[in-house]
């Protein structure tokens, strides 16, 4: 985690700039997209009272304890006049709402491996860092002073980080961030930001059991969960929800990679990607998706193309099993 400082003092610049800026981030929210925007757009109207800021997005009611998105978004009117700041997102067909390709400048903010060409014009991507809301920490810090933030930005930042690196298990060692966060926690009261990140519904419990039941452990060490649209219904869970409920194989000894496909109301298949060790947003690009290194997710078009994808993660599983005897 190098930080850009140009970079940052460019952003900074742009932010200054323009009076109105609208925030977005990927489909199908996670705490680190939510936190970013909520943090940035507390950020920005704290450093500069004057700026009209939008979070752009559909809202996600299981995200409301972070904050909320604008509402009626399509009378929002965003024009050349305007600068779109993406964050946490890697290719620009994951953007949740298309309406920042109306804005007259784009900045991307964001720590994963695009698969596709450029679309904005200013760029801070880097893929060291296990969250976009802790690139947003180093983007206050070096700020000196230009940007401020009060209790609601930094909650936001920290639920974000602590989501995105499984609070803390998911980095080899935290003593960097460690050493950033301080910045945003001197006067937090984490308790309550927990209870609401582990909160967890009565169907969504019976559901779990519902998981244990039924998964499989493929070939290598794959493990993967189908989740028809009857299961969904029958336990009243959503399916964006349902595929999120994926870390639940984690700690299962001999598993590779762990895998949960969800069925769409439209008769997709939402998907989320896990491994201990093979890479698996490089297999999920193929398929339309992206993430990162050892999470990853696509939204695949039937179940034919699930058992492909899995046919793919038994084989990079076999070579990884293969190369670390």
């Amino acid at each position: 985690m190098k930080v850009n400082k140009s970079v940052i003092q460019e952003i900074i610049n742009k932010i200054e700039e323009y009076d109105t800026i609208a925030l977005f981030r990927h489909v199908y929210p996670d705490q680190d997209s939510y936190g970013s925007q909520v943090a940035l757009k507390n950020m920005i109207e704290k450093s500069f009272p004057g700026k009209t800021v939008y979070l752009m997005g559909k809202h996600d009611e299981d995200l409301s304890y972070i904050g909320k998105m604008d509402e009626h978004q399509e009378e929002i009117i965003l024009d050349e006049k305007c600068l779109a700041i993406i964050l946490d997102v890697g290719d620009s067909y994951r953007v949740d709402n298309q309406d920042y390709k109306k804005c007259g400048y784009v900045i991307k903010i964001d720590h994963h491996r695009p698969f596709e060409e450029r679309f904005e014009d200013l760029s801070w991507v880097d893929i060291e860092y296990p969250a976009t809301s802790l690139m947003l920490v180093d983007l206050l810090i070096e700020s000196e002073g230009r940007l401020q933030m009060d209790k609601v930005g930094r909650e936001a930042l920290y639920i974000g980080i602590i989501a995105d690196t499984g609070r803390f298990a998911f980095v080899s060692n935290p003593t960097q961030i460690f050493e950033k966060i301080v910045h945003i926690t001197y006067d937090l009261d984490t308790k309550p930001l927990y209870a609401a990140y582990h909160k967890r519904k009565l169907n969504g419990v019976q559901f779990t059991g519902y998981i244990y039941n039924n998964f499989e452990i493929r070939k290598n060490g794959v493990a993967i969960l189908k989740i028809p649209r009857e299961v969904l219904e029958k336990y009243n869970m959503n399916y964006m929800v349902a595929a999120r409920m994926v870390n639940t194989l984690q700690d299962i000894d001999g598993i590779v990679n762990w895998h949960f496909f969800a069925e769409t109301p439209s008769g997709q298949i939402m998907s989320e990607f896990r491994s201990n060790g093979p890479c698996v947003n490089e297999i999920a690009a193929q398929y339309g998706g992206g993430g990162h290194f050892l999470a990853g997710g696509a939204t695949l078009d039937s179940w034919d193309t699930v058992e492909a994808i899995i046919a793919d993660f038994e084989e990079n599983c076999g070579k990884f099993k293969a190369e670390n005897k």
